[in-house]
This record gives structure tokens, sequence and C-alpha cells, in this order.
């Protein structure tokens, strides 16, 4: 189990400065359908703490890697649903502080991009330049024109999902809980 925190701890530190400057060890490395390349940052928010990972620490790959399985390959079909943040990309992570319940991912790109995903589904939105994971109600929000525009979630609560997501937020609770404890 210390093994995995470690790893974990290691692997959220690949989320957040995508596109500092940075050579990824892995260029076809993809999350969302987008390449990492083409990624500006990804954090991790929970209430007033965010996680800045870094591309360059090859071992922090394999949080990018289980977030995209998560997202891929649950057995049910993701939708576009009625719901829009009605907000600015520039304050998702206001936002997603606000909500100190729930835990986020928050990714910016370098340029607009495509979101696909590989699941069930055939939905896909095109000019993204943004976009807010809630992973605990397992929701993607998504911007265009640095205003966020639409929402995709699951069709389904079916276990696969479920036990996809739970293993991702477990890990990264602990995470979160490891950095309270100063690990």
């Amino acid at each position: 189990m210390k093994k995995l925190r470690i790893l974990l701890v290691s692997i959220v530190g690949i989320f957040v400065l995508a596109g500092c400057n940075r050579t990824s060890s892995d260029p076809d490395l993809q999350i969302l359908g987008v390449n990492t390349k083409n990624i500006d940052r990804i954090e991790i928010i929970h209430g007033n703490i965010i996680l800045y990972p870094d591309f360059d620490q090859k071992d922090n790959l394999t949080l990018i890697e289980d977030f995209s399985t998560a997202l891929d390959n649950t057995g049910d079909k993701i939708e576009t649903l009625d719901e829009n943040l009605g907000i600015d990309l520039v304050d998702a992570e206001a936002y997603a502080q606000n909500d100190a319940e729930n835990y986020f991912v928050y990714i910016t790109f370098s340029n607009q991009q495509t979101l696909s995903l590989k699941n069930n589904s055939k939905e896909e939105q095109q000019n993204c330049d943004g976009v807010l994971f809630d992973i605990n109600n397992m929701k993607l929000h998504w911007s265009k024109d640095n205003k966020f525009v639409g929402t995709m979630g699951y069709s389904k609560n079916s276990q696969s999902i479920e036990k996809a997501y739970s293993t991702f937020l477990n890990d990264i609770k602990n995470i979160f809980i490891d950095l309270g404890n100063g690990v």
C-alpha cells in the first residue's frame, strides 16, 4: 500500500505542468483523445488544495493513464447532458475550490482540441480549450471560446463505472491524505 501511495504521489505530479517547456517521455500518451503535448496545464483540486503534477517525471504518467482508463474503459456510454456550468474557463479553479466536498481535474489546452472518448460512446466535442472533470459525480464539463458550454456524463450508473471511478477517486483521496500528513 505504501508503494502505491508513493507511486500515486509521484503520478499526481504529472497532471499540471504539461505545457511548460517539457519533453514528455511518452509523446503518444493521450487523455480524452488529446495528446498530452497539447495540454497547457493540469490541476487536481480538492477544496483549497491544488496539485500541480509534473509531466517530466516518468512515474507520474501512471496517474494520467489511470485517469484516461477510468474515462475510456467503463462499460457504460457517456453522453451529452442538459447541463452547463455557466462560468468562464478562468473561473473553473475557483468553482472547484468552492466545492470542498468533491475532487476535480482541471485541464487547459495549449490550443483548441477535439475531445473524444473511446468507450461505448460516439461523443466528440470540437474546439475545446479546457475541461473541468468532477471526479465524484463523474461529469466532464467542457469549454469553448473560454466559456463552459456543456457537460458529458454517463447514461446509466453501472457497476463498471462506479468501480473504475471509485478506484481512481480513492487513489486521489489517499494522495491528499498523504499531503496532509506531510508525506
